[in-house]
């Protein structure tokens, strides 16, 4: 029987834990055991690295892990430590930005291009400190770029016609986005969130003789809805 990764992280988690503890009231360690609570984000994150990849949330809680980890055991100064963090998370997100079309074209189909991100054919529907609301005709859609920063975007496309698979990429950065989708298509979503979130509310009938409309979403601070 095949055990899951996640099952034997968490294991390893508890036998290191009780060997330890065992060692520490018979023979004395060096440290304090209760010093090595930060292990239980630390593992949980690699987890998460080795079962879904490196994504910004995980890598945070990693390197959060890793801080209070090394404070608590007084390797490196919590001053230090506060000067670091900050820009660490900076870090990570500006690289997630940078390479987040990698992280999509994972689930990119081969019949609508390689170039996932570039091969949207449809409209740009951008909201800057402002709102934008959007309704499309009853014609043939094919693809759409939403931008909301400290704004937002309302997409009905319920009486668009999909006939092939299309792309709605879609970013988020202290704003929103509400899209509303037809009807007897297939919904795909992707979501970056950066302290944001990305909720599909679509039933997604995964039917093989129609069009899906993949939508990718990266948001920071706010949120991409798809309904």
């Amino acid at each position: 029987m095949k055990v899951k990764k996640s099952n034997l992280i968490w294991g390893f988690i508890f036998i290191l834990a009780g060997i330890l503890y065992i060692l520490n009231e018979f023979f004395g360690l060096p440290f304090d055991i209760w010093d090595l609570w930060p292990l239980l984000i630390i593992l949980p994150s690699i987890n998460s690295m080795l079962k879904k990849g490196p994504r910004v949330g995980n890598i945070i809680f990693f390197f959060l892990g890793l801080a209070i980890l090394l404070d608590s055991m007084n390797i490196v100064n919590d001053r230090i430590l506060d000067k670091l963090f900050i820009p660490i998370c900076l870090i990570v997100i500006g690289i997630a930005f940078i390479f987040r079309d990698r992280i999509f074209d994972r689930n990119a189909p081969k019949s609508v291009g390689g170039d996932f991100f570039k091969q949207s054919d449809g409209d740009s529907y951008t909201a800057i400190f402002s709102a934008n609301k959007v309704n499309l005709p009853h014609d043939v859609f094919n693809g759409a770029e939403i931008t909301a920063v400290f704004g937002g975007v309302e997409m009905n496309m319920r009486e668009a016609v999909i006939t092939n698979d299309a792309v709605i990429n879609c970013t988020a950065i202290f704003g929103g986005a509400d899209i509303f989708v037809p009807a007897g298509v297939n919904i795909k979503v992707s979501g970056l969130p950066i302290f944001g979130g990305v909720t599909n509310k679509c039933i997604n009938y995964e039917n093989e003789n129609a069009p899906t409309l993949y939508i990718n979403a990266t948001c920071m601070f706010g949120g991409v809805t798809v309904k």
